[in-house]
């Protein structure tokens, strides 16, 4: 996807919003009981959309961003500083997966993020809203259930509604597709200044847990993707990534323009192309018979006054073992360097 197709995306959201249903179905997929609740978070998504900054994120890149997000620490705070505009929306060309409460795999193309505030113990906190939206033009398991006339879940959805034809049944599908066009919304989620990141996966609540259990499916753990969003946000102010502000053609920028987005441009997050080998610090002489790339990973900087702060930097994944040996690689790992 390029430059123009990005804030062509963004657009055609924001259009969507617009419309009744389209708010309807995501306040559906939100799973809020509360109605007020439920309406407050759409609303805070839409001037997410209406209000982001464009990013794209290139295929490597992705690779890297899922690496790096299983390397972070649980104990690991949230940085609210990071974010490189207040508020931004993002596009995964190789989409992050992400497991649900009922262990399916879903798959996140894109992600916004923007101030947002939840209620904790009668008090409202202020912090970072992100949202996770999956492409139906490649739909992840969910999706595909959803366009799937005899999965267990529509039967049901179809008889409750009063849909007991297949002719009425196929129609609802159809019009489904025509008014959520490319999107569906996977969930949000709430990030605190100075609070613990966590696992890489988050406990689903009791409550939820024996809703899940009642509908005849098993609960399960799901993937924490906060962790994904603060590991982009880390990685965009390291060495290892080029950030380049891509201008698209006059046809787009005339459209991103009339749409009032607030930058005709989109932000590209790429890998930095490296080339060459290095040695580890402190690295003993080993008559190696081969030569192995090894994994990237976090690493705390000291910095600041006297070097009593703290920041993370990323240790880029280089070439270890002598010259002229014979290079193993492996796709998981080749695949993060590029």
């Amino acid at each position: 996807m390029h430059a123009g197709q990005v804030l062509d995306m963004q657009a055609d959201l924001i259009d969507r919003f617009k419309q009744p249903y389209f708010r309807q179905i995501v306040k559906y997929t939100l799973n809020v009981d509360d109605k007020k609740r439920s309406d407050q978070i759409v609303n805070v998504m839409e001037k997410h959309v209406q209000n982001a900054y464009a990013y794209h994120v290139n295929a490597d890149m992705s690779d890297l961003v899922m690496h790096a997000a299983h390397m972070l620490e649980d104990d690991d705070l949230a940085d609210l500083s990071l974010p490189p505009t207040q508020i931004g929306i993002v596009r995964f060309d190789k989409a992050l997966p992400l497991r649900d409460a009922r262990g399916k795999t879903m798959m996140i193309h894109w992600m916004t993020w923007g101030p947002g505030t939840y209620e904790v113990n009668g008090k409202y906190e202020s912090g970072i809203m992100s949202t996770c939206w999956n492409d139906l033009e490649e739909p992840d398991e969910v999706a595909l259930a959803m366009f799937d006339l005899d999965s267990k879940t529509n039967v049901a959805e179809f008889v409750k509604s009063g849909l007991h034809t297949r002719a009425l049944q196929e129609k609802h599908l159809r019009d489904f597709k025509h008014e959520m066009g490319r999107w569906s919304v996977i969930g949000t989620s709430m990030l605190f200044p100075g609070d613990k990141l966590g696992g890489e996966y988050i406990t689903v609540d009791e409550g939820y847990a024996e809703q899940i259990e009642a509908s005849g499916d098993t609960p399960y753990a799901f993937t924490n993707t906060d962790r994904y969003l603060h590991a982009l946000w880390l990685l965009m102010n390291q060495t290892i990534t080029t950030v380049e502000d891509e201008t698209p053609s006059a046809a787009f920028r005339k459209r991103a323009t009339k749409k009032n987005l607030p930058a005709s441009r989109v932000t590209v997050i790429k890998l930095r192309r490296t080339s060459g080998s290095q040695r580890a610090e402190g690295e003993s002489h080993v008559e190696w018979s081969h030569r192995w790339i090894t994994r990237g990973h976090w690493r705390w900087q000291p910095c600041g006054t006297r070097r009593e702060e703290r920041r993370r930097i990323w240790i880029n994944s280089y070439v270890k073992g002598p010259e002229g040996k014979p290079l193993v690689v492996t796709d998981k790992v080749y695949s993060l360097v590029r």
